[in-house]
């Protein structure tokens, strides 16, 4: 059975004209020559396109909390998208997320909450700059950038 399934043919996938297309020619020469493509993953390991398993190798960017193939996860995810796909975070909302802001702001110290949610991480950025400005404008500091 193929690793890659009615995508790429494996030859494809390790040939390096194919991987040009994806990762910036110069930056990935090198790792472009013999890179790691990773097959599927279930638990803590991975299995390479060679079949070879190995345990997490990058701690960070490879680190899934909640483990691959986690079945609870997968199934609750495919619970949800039955349900709601998407429901942007800026013109409404729905029941979950209603449910999750309630326990998060319940497991939050003091008086902290107030529950936000954004879509990505340009937008949580933006949010975060405009949350510290507000923060220095109404604290007496309008200028601080700190």
């Amino acid at each position: 059975m193929s690793a890659f399934p009615d995508l790429i043919t494996e030859a494809q996938a390790s040939d390096e004209r194919f991987l040009r297309q994806i990762f910036v020619r110069d930056q990935m020469a090198e790792w472009s020559k013999s890179p790691l493509l990773m097959a599927r993953a279930d638990g803590v390991f991975y299995w390479d396109s060679t079949a070879s398993a190995t345990s997490t190798p990058c701690p960070g960017i490879y680190t899934v909390s909640v483990g691959h193939n986690n079945r609870r996860v997968i199934d609750a995810i495919r619970a949800q998208l039955d349900t709601l796909h998407f429901s942007p975070p800026m013109h409404g909302t729905n029941p979950v997320a209603v449910q999750l802001a309630n326990l998060i702001a319940e497991l939050s110290p003091g008086d902290l909450n107030a529950v936000k949610f954004q879509c990505g991480g340009s937008e949580v950025t933006e949010a975060a700059i405009k949350l510290a400005r507000q923060y220095h404008k109404l604290t007496g500091n309008p200028a601080s950038t700190r």
